[in-house]
């Protein structure tokens, strides 16, 4: 998110989106919002794949991007 513009859109490719309860919060610290997502089929791969679509609402906090290492040890 700290690359995007406001107003600009994230698309990530995401697995099973139940074992992300996380996104509501990270989306809060990181000021945007989930718009949508879909179910993607990808073929010869095996498992759930979704596309999930962020807006950037406003400028992110000047605390991110994080530097190596902090992301696993204090994740969102």
């Amino acid at each position: 998110m700290p690359a995007l513009k406001v107003g600009g859109y994230y698309l990530a490719m995401k697995g099973n989106l139940a074992k992300e309860p996380a996104t509501n919060n990270a989306c809060d610290e990181l000021c945007c919002s989930l718009i949508e997502s879909k179910k993607l089929h990808v073929p010869y791969v095996e498992g759930q794949r979704n596309i999930v679509i962020f807006r950037k609402e406003k400028e992110t906090p000047s605390k991110y991007p994080r530097r190596t290492g902090k992301p696993s040890k204090y994740p969102l």
